[in-house]
Formats: structure tokens, sequence, C-alpha cells
């Protein structure tokens, strides 16, 4: 099921994630783990990497992020500029997580809940600091996540975390250049390497798809892409 993917996304043209350092910092002492373990009561895989395992590009064996909060919490106990993480209330729980795990750690930081358009207007102009999003990929394949995130070319309406790399930029598009699966799979392992290193994004869980439905409801089937089609309803 096409379940969003969450993560925390930090912008590397404003401090203090301008540091690499930083980012990697912030990966390392978020538990996704817990996340998964307590907020979704194990309906919610932890994620280490932005890709999940039913997507085409996901790498079974990265090491991706884990939980190893030291040295990364003395790195953020020396942060001296204070992080403001934009939400939307739908995300307000996950993040109130998200943010405690990074506050016990040492990291001067606070949640904005803005309203849904002041939201997608700030992430996709790459002007919020920091903030905690979702991201479905009906598709299936990491294109759809690199793509429109972190390619360069993606344009100024998805700004997202600023990010640019030109040896990303040349695996997105030696990827999109051929149907051999091996080489695209050989590819995305550079390219989830890459983004684990630079660390714009910290992947979090992406919950189970879970529907309620009445038993008076007829013609209707889950769709594998999460769409809702009630047309047969």
């Amino acid at each position: 099921m096409d379940a969003p993917r969450h993560f925390l996304a930090m912008n590397v043209t404003a401090a203090p994630f301008t540091d690499v350092g930083v980012r990697q910092a912030v990966g390392s002492v978020i538990n996704t783990e817990e996340l998964a373990k307590s907020l979704y009561k194990g309906r919610a895989q932890a994620l280490n990497q932005p890709a999940f395992p039913q997507m085409f590009g996901y790498q079974k064996q990265a090491a991706g992020f884990s939980f190893a909060p030291q040295p990364a919490a003395a790195t953020l106990k020396s942060v001296g500029v204070p992080v403001t993480v934009d939400i939307k209330q739908s995300d307000l729980t996950l993040a109130q997580a998200v943010v405690g795990q990074l506050t016990s750690a040492g990291l001067k930081v606070k949640l904005q809940p803005l309203e849904d358009e002041a939201f997608n207007q700030a992430i996709s102009t790459g002007r919020s600091q920091a903030y905690l999003g979702s991201w479905g990929v009906a598709e299936g394949d990491l294109d759809a996540i690199v793509g429109r995130h972190f390619w360069s070319q993606r344009g100024d309406d998805s700004r997202y975390t600023n990010y640019e790399s030109a040896a990303l930029d040349a695996l997105i598009e030696h990827a999109r250049g051929t149907a051999d699966q091996p080489t695209r799979l050989a590819d995305y392992a550079k390219v989830i390497d890459l983004l684990v290193r630079d660390a714009p994004w910290r992947p979090l869980v992406t919950p189970d798809e879970m529907y309620g439905v009445s038993s008076s409801l007829q013609g209707w089937e889950p769709s594998p892409t999460g769409i809702y089609h009630l047309t047969d309803a």
C-alpha cells in the first residue's frame, strides 16, 4: 500500500544545517525503532534510508542511518543556532516525539505548526529551516523521491531542502537512461549512500496502511497506490 514515508528534512542552506556534521548528528540521535514501537504500536516500519522495502531501489544491505547518540549528542549541544521545525497539524504527534528526542540530545528546537497551504508553500520554495513531512510513492520506484526532492533540475517549486549534488545528478540521470534493472539498482545503491552521507533527510517511519469500513459498504477494495476508487462503491 502507498502509506506515507515520514522524514525530517533539513535545509542545507540555512544554519545550522549548512554543516553536514550537524545533519549527520541529527540522524544519529533519532531512535526510529522506538518511534515505530511507541507511537504506532508496532504498526509501522522504522526507516534507515530514503526508500522502503517494498519499492524498487531499496538497499537491504545498506548501513543507512542508525541510532548512535554518542558522540552525536556532543555535536548538537554545541549548536548555538535555535532550530524551528515546520509541521502540519496532522503530523503533530510524530513531530513532538522527534523533537523530544532531539531536545534530549541537546539541540535547541521547537515546533511551528502551519496551515497546510502555508506549510506546502514554505517547504516547496525551500524557506523552511527544517520540516517534518511525508511523501507517498505510488510509482514504487526510488526515482519518484530523489528526482523530485534532490535532483538539481527539479525546479523552483520543489526546492525543499535546497540540496544539490553533481554526483547525485549523474546517478539519477544514468538510472533514468537504462532499462537494465541491475544497473539501476547499482546506481540507487550509490544514491542512497550519498544521501545518507550528506543527510538532507533523516527518514523516520512508514506506517502500515489501515482502513476502517462499514459492513454496509459494498464494491470497494483497497488500492496498492493508496488512492480511493469509489465509483463502484
